[in-house]
């Protein structure tokens, strides 16, 4: 049997159970004027051939043993009837290939007549590419046409992300050189970092971004992914972000991710932070998920504290919690009565009683007639007579 913090009410409830692109942008220049072709395909054929890639950059070529062994493969798979299974292993066949011939790997994606293999087989060849030439292969990628440029990019920085240095240094050039996609290379690159466990470097490109309207957005996604993994590295990097307002997204993306991960824990952290704006954020971030995922050891939890405006979304997602609004409607009244702000408090009740209303209006009536607080009684008695007709 549950009951709310004795301190705050001598009621009491039992059974509670848990309960809960396209994207628009313009072609920047990566590429030096006299690499970049500027004739638009003129028919779907011209429109899906693979122009000759750059310079390989880094990638070595195939010894004749190599070439052999992979065109046997190839003959073998492509010969297999076509099932997913399949298509992953040409997918990583032709990632091999890129990185030693990555003119070859994209010819043979882009002679693929089912669409979808021929763009999986296309980013294939990126990754492969990027891993071991990224300017190179980043360079192919911006050239591309508006459809195909982002999934471009982001299979080069997903391949360069093996080497998170490379990846931070070439995802910092594209930014710079084409600026109108910059937040979506960026993201893209954290993403990647983040894949492969490289989640310092992954912070360390967002906090050195250029992109001043982008970089809250960028150290939010980085350093909240990072918390999801190892939230006590990420938190002792936030002193490393300088800048106020900076590392307060920083900051925000910790809690948001720890929050997901283990809001227990990141509770029992907020509960050392002196009182102020930081530990109010972390309960505001733990509670709720908390109560969502466990909702009988956040309770016992909070209980254990005297009501505080440090608590408040916390009991505030106690009150809405679906297996105590609408099986026990006048337990979810008292914890609302514990939140310390009148205007959460009173938004909160709103919410409870409505539900109560639908549920069981007569008691719902009865409750409201009760209602000591001048104010929440009218809030509730409007809400009883909007549901009559004609209300």
């Amino acid at each position: 049997m549950l009951h709310p913090p004795s301190r705050w009410s001598t009621l009491s409830f039992a059974g509670i159970g848990s309960g809960v692109a396209l994207l628009g942008f313009c072609l920047g220049h990566f590429l030096p004027d006299g690499q970049r072709s500027n004739v638009a395909p003129s028919s779907s054929a011209e429109a899906t051939r693979v122009e000759t890639p750059p310079s390989a950059g880094q990638a070595k070529p195939a010894t004749s043993s190599e070439t052999a062994r992979w065109d046997e493969q190839w003959k073998k798979l492509t010969a297999q009837s076509s099932t997913p299974a399949r298509d992953r292993d040409l997918a990583s066949l032709i990632e091999e290939l890129a990185k030693k011939d990555p003119k070859r790997a994209l010819d043979f994606a882009s002679a693929q007549t089912n669409w979808d293999l021929r763009d999986n087989l296309r980013n294939a060849a990126l990754r492969g590419w990027g891993s071991v030439a990224p300017d190179a292969a980043a360079a192919w990628a911006v050239d591309r046409r508006l459809e195909e440029r982002m999934p471009s990019v982001d299979a080069v920085l997903t391949g360069a992300a093996k080497n998170p240095d490379e990846a931070v240094r070439v995802a910092t050039k594209l930014c710079a050189s084409d600026p109108v996609p910059a937040g979506d290379y960026g993201h893209a690159v954290i993403s990647a970092l983040i894949e492969n466990g490289a989640f310092e470097a992954a912070a360390r490109f967002a906090a050195g971004a250029s992109m001043v309207d982008r970089q809250s957005l960028l150290l939010e996604s980085s350093f909240r992914q990072w918390a999801q993994y190892q939230p006590d590295q990420a938190l002792a990097a936030l002193a490393t972000v300088a800048d106020p307002k900076a590392r307060s997204a920083a900051y925000e993306g910790v809690i948001s991710g720890w929050a997901d991960a283990d809001a227990h824990k990141l509770a029992d952290y907020a509960q050392t932070l002196p009182a102020g704006e930081n530990r109010s954020r972390a309960l505001a971030a733990a509670l709720p998920h908390w109560v969502e995922k466990d909702p009988a050891a956040a309770m016992e939890w909070i209980g254990r504290f005297d009501p505080s405006a440090d608590l408040d979304d916390g009991m505030a997602a106690v009150a809405k919690l679906p297996s105590i609004a609408t099986q026990h409607p006048e337990t979810a009244m008292e914890w609302a009565d514990s939140i310390s702000d009148p205007a959460k408090r009173l938004m909160t009740k709103n919410e409870v009683f409505t539900s109560w209303v639908q549920t069981n209006p007569s008691a719902a009536k009865k409750f409201a007639a009760t209602a000591k607080n001048p104010d929440e009684r009218e809030m509730m008695l409007n809400l009883l007579n909007r549901g009559k007709p004609g209300g």
